[in-house]
């Protein structure tokens, strides 16, 4: 029976990675298929028939945490487009079959990113820094009246500090991204607990990340002298704007 195979992204032939990191999955070797153009980078599984890949959850999210540490070891010098951890085939020749089927797609992903990476922008406020201000307490006559326009007013200036704050990141660091991709501020439970104001995923070209690097530190200082904390990591696999396959 052939071993199946786990694809892990895929990537221009012509850009071999390396083979001599670990496979994310216990007892696998790492192996690259080559279909015209394109190529995969793959885990061999050891085993076979319909053997669980990931077992356990705490299993399956450890592998989910080294699948992602091996794309984001290769992101910063070569272009790849991740594909969804747990697409497994039942040999090398369906994997194979996956670059033909899905080729058009995978070059036009490759070419959306060919030379850039990703990088993850937040802003949050720092601690002790600029908070909104507490819901008007339930009084009565005038001195409701009167608390109710003080607190509305200072909801109003702390929205507009805060969409300040917010615009001053994005018009430094846009410039050097080729691509942007905003999320909600509140799309979970994280970004909520947070309070992020800007939650952004920048395409940058790898021969302007030392530009963007220089704008990331004076943007930084800028948000901390406002009251707010700005975090940037990568470079990170471009699944914002590549997608996930399989």
């Amino acid at each position: 029976m052939s071993p199946r195979v786990l694809i892990h992204a895929v990537m221009r032939a012509h850009r071999h990675p390396p083979l001599d990191a670990p496979s994310p999955i216990e007892g696998a070797a790492l192996a690259f298929i080559a279909e015209s153009d394109l190529g995969a980078l793959v885990s061999i599984l050891p085993g076979g028939g319909d053997e669980d890949v990931f077992g356990a959850p705490e299993a399956a999210a450890e592998i989910s945490l080294r699948h992602h540490a091996l794309l984001t070891s290769l992101a910063d010098s070569v272009d790849l487009a991740p594909v969804r951890l747990g697409a497994v085939y039942a040999n090398e020749e369906s994997a194979a079959a996956l670059l033909r089927d899905q080729a058009s797609d995978f070059r036009a992903a490759l070419e959306r990113i060919a030379g850039a990476q990703e990088f993850a922008v937040t802003l949050t406020p720092l601690p002790g820094g600029p908070a909104a201000p507490e819901p008007a307490v339930v009084d009565s006559g005038r001195s409701f009246l009167q608390r109710r326009a003080e607190i509305a007013a200072r909801q109003r200036n702390h929205a507009e500090a805060a969409r300040a704050a917010a615009a001053a990141v994005i018009d430094c660091l846009k410039p050097f991204a080729s691509a942007h991709s905003f999320a909600s501020p509140r799309r979970h439970a994280a970004a909520d607990r947070e309070k992020r104001l800007v939650d952004a995923a920048l395409l940058v070209q790898r021969d302007r990340a030392e530009d963007f690097g220089a704008a990331v530190c004076g943007a930084q200082e800028q948000a901390a002298a406002a009251g707010y904390r700005l975090s940037v990591r990568g470079p990170l696999p471009a699944y914002s704007f590549v997608g996930e396959a399989a």
